[in-house]
This record gives C-alpha cells, structure tokens and sequence, in this order.
C-alpha cells in the first residue's frame, strides 16, 4: 500500500504565512476603499474642463462616493466614478458632456450648450456649434434637460451627422412645433432655408446633404428646400423667397 503524499512542513508553513500575507494587504486595501479616507486628487478624461474647478467642488470631502456624486452635479459632467488606491490618492475618471447646440433663449445674447440627451451647459468655452433659437428653447438649467421634445430630438440628430452634413449646419429656427436650417452664407452662396418638420430629422439632414453636393452646387440660386415630405425635395429660387408663402 502506497503512503499518501505529504507537503513538507516548511513549505506548508510558507504557504500559510502568504495566505496571510495576502489576507492582510486584501484587509488593508479594502478599509482604504470603504472607510474612505483619501485624499490627493488625481483626474482622468478632462477635456475642456479644469482641474482645479472640479478640486474646489470636492474640497474636504474623502469618500469616493461622495466625491463622485459632488463632481456628477457639475453642468459639464457626464460621468464621474471615483475610487481610493492603495497609497490612499484618490483616482477620479470624468466623461464630459460634448456640445451639440448653441440655444439661444429668447432675450439671451449669451445662450448655453445642449449635449446629445438635451442636457444644458454654460457657455464657459467656445466650441463651434450650430445655433438653435426660437420659441421653444427654454432658459438655463444647471441639472435637468431641456423639456421640449423638440429640440431633444434635434439634437440627438445632430450629434450623429457626418462630417460633410455638418459642414451644411449653422443655425436652427423653432417655430410652431416644427424645425428650420439655415445653412452657412459663403462667397458665392447666400444662406439657404431648409424646412425640415417636426421628425425624422437624422434622415433629412442626409437627403439635405446629398441633394447639395449633387444638385446645389450646380442650381446656387435655390433659396428654399422643403424636406418635410418623404421621398420629396421641394425647392423655391431665391429671388421668390421673400415673396408669397410655399404652397404646396
């Protein structure tokens, strides 16, 4: 009969002490996490921001958590998580908001930014947007979205455009719960009014985008195209644009 195979007492000894080993600085690691006492901010995934603006909005506080939810309320942040490392710095990774729109309330020279989900912030930084204005384009707010459907789906639409079609975008009228574009006025072409409706805005701006470069181009004086029907490109010339209304 075989004996059965035994570890040698020192090797088993060595084994033991690194589980404990292991045990003790998993132990030690995880008060840091919990307990949360960090200190020293190291931040991560700023892009416009300043560091030192976000340090000030989490003076004093030493839990990640709370830390996080604080830097979550500024208008520029997305995204905040915040974790303690084991020589107790606190790492920060933020997700900025990216602007989408320039609104420009009614009465507001100045105006705000509008990220993809509607939510608004200061106009602290310059970034080249197209402008949106009219009716419903609401004043500021620093926590919540803007509440027109609208403009939400505007954006959304905007945030997705190529390169070419955004080249097309400069300013957005909001009137009677539908959109109109107004394209860029460049040497040689004056601005171009667009009707897109109240959906499908995403689709539109393609068409729009298609229909320039092939037609436009060729046809600078049209001063009206009317997207607002599927499959159809109604277009007026310009020396007709300020005449009597589109009929269709």
């Amino acid at each position: 009969m075989k004996k059965p195979f035994l570890l040698p007492t020192r090797i088993v000894a060595v084994g033991v002490l690194a589980g404990i080993c292991t045990a003790t600085a998993l132990a030690s690691w995880w008060r840091i996490s919990e307990n949360q006492h960090c200190q020293e901010m190291h931040f991560s995934g700023l892009d416009r921001l300043e560091t030192n603006i976000l340090v000030r909005m989490a003076e004093g506080l030493t839990s990640p958590t709370i830390v996080a939810d604080r830097i979550r309320r500024h208008p520029w942040i997305r995204w905040a998580q915040a974790k303690c490392t084991w020589n107790a710095r606190m790492q920060i990774h933020v997700v900025e908001r990216q602007p989408v729109l320039r609104a420009m309330p009614p009465g507001n020279d100045w105006g705000y930014y509008l990220d993809q989900e509607g939510f608004r912030m200061p106009a602290t930084y310059a970034v080249d947007v197209p402008i949106v204005r009219g009716e419903e384009v609401e004043p500021f707010h620093p926590l919540r979205p803007i509440e027109s459907a609208l403009v939400r789906k505007l954006a959304r639409a905007v945030a997705n455009v190529e390169k070419r079609t955004d080249a097309l975008l400069s300013e957005f009228v909001v009137e009677g719960g539908e959109v109109r574009l107004y394209t860029p006025a460049t040497s040689g072409f004056a601005s171009t009014e667009v009707r897109l409706g109240r959906e499908y805005f995403g689709e539109r701006m393609v068409v729009l985008t298609a229909f320039w470069f092939q037609a436009m181009l060729l046809q600078p004086n049209i001063g009206l195209v009317d997207l607002r029907f599927r499959e159809q490109v109604i277009t007026r010339p310009a020396a007709l644009q300020n005449n009597e209304p589109l009929t269709l």
